[in-house]
């Protein structure tokens, strides 16, 4: 595939012919489908800055991976692209999911099979199921399945999904997440178990339910469920339902949040590593949004301008990159 072709479809400069091209390379083989997201990654990261120092070795690398007969092409094209685009288009349709679904038995008693859908940091999955339910899945999350559902629709969560129930009164839908189960006929709702469980109601009507409790917890449009990871510290609270939202558009909406709870976002969304210099810089609140789509280093920037922070950037290829927040002297 050519570079220039690779790039364009990251960046979302092909008309929807040429992208078809595209996809069907990408999922053609374990090879190109690696390549692809290597360069994408990288591209994600870094587009648009060329002032730091370990881009050059990252760029001659996956220029070797991709084609090493090419010389200075792909160089050219990431340190020139963003002037093309005003946002990374990572993409990760619902076609790769018939090559990331895994069929395995839960039991050695059991003869059900269940798919696992796993979606890797750094992306966002979409899928829908034969009822017409449709379910976003956030960056580091898992969704098992049976394949034969009987007289309920029920799923395991782990991570983070939004939910498009289709309605169908005599087969409930059952999320299972955490020591929890949402319970509902047809609704949107938002579910995160990243670490403590959050379950948002967007539209419709839901239930929680757990072996702990007698009573089922209800819950009306505009609230949140919240239980801490230890089964503790219940709350239901109303809340403002856009940002539970917003992420499957590829929106980071935050609201007086501290810098150590997004960088927890930052972390999955970008596959990166974050730490700080200095712990008291986690403590440092915002509000705003982020593009998830934007390279990592104009979040970065935006917040060095913002608050007495700086910042190291270190690319590495194979494995998670690596940021430093430091408090400036």
């Amino acid at each position: 595939m050519e570079q220039e072709k690779l790039i364009n479809y990251i960046t979302g400069n092909l008309d929807s012919e040429e992208a078809e091209v595209v996809r069907n390379w990408i999922k053609s083989s374990e090879d190109t489908r690696k390549e692809f997201y290597l360069l994408k990654n990288i591209y994600s990261l870094t587009a648009g800055n060329a002032d730091i120092p370990e881009l050059d070795a990252d760029y001659k690398y996956v220029k070797r991976k991709i084609s090493p007969n090419k010389n200075s092409t792909l160089i050219y094209l990431l340190k020139n692209s963003l002037k093309y685009a005003a946002v990374v288009a990572i993409t990760l349709l619902a076609v790769y999911f018939s090559d990331k679904i895994t069929t395995q038995k839960p039991g050695e008693d059991s003869a059900a099979q269940f798919h696992q859908i796993t979606v890797p940091l750094g992306q966002i999955s979409e899928f829908e199921f034969a009822d017409g339910t449709r379910v976003w899945l956030n960056s580091g999350t898992k969704l098992r399945f049976p394949e034969i559902t009987g007289n309920t629709r029920e799923i395991h969560l782990e991570g983070e999904a939004y939910f498009d129930v289709a309605k169908n009164e005599g087969m409930p839908f059952i999320v299972h997440a955490g020591s929890h189960q949402a319970r509902v006929f047809g609704t949107s709702f938002n579910v995160r178990t990243y670490d403590d469980l959050e379950v948002t109601l967007i539209e419709g009507s839901l239930g929680l339910t757990s072996p702990f409790q007698k009573e089922m917890d209800m819950l009306n449009p505009g609230e949140q469920f919240r239980i801490s990871s230890t089964g503790t510290n219940k709350i239901i609270q109303k809340v403002e339902t856009h940002p539970y939202e917003a992420w499957k558009e590829g929106k980071l909406i935050f609201r007086n949040k501290s810098l150590g709870e997004i960088a927890v976002d930052l972390e999955r969304w970008y596959n990166v590593k974050i730490s700080f210099n200095d712990p008291k810089i986690k403590d440092y609140r915002f509000s705003g949004t982020i593009l998830k789509y934007k390279p990592i280093d104009q979040i970065l920037e935006a917040i060095k301008l913002t608050s007495p922070i700086r910042y190291t950037l270190q690319v590495h290829p194979e494995r998670s990159s690596e940021i430093v927040l430091y408090a400036k002297q």
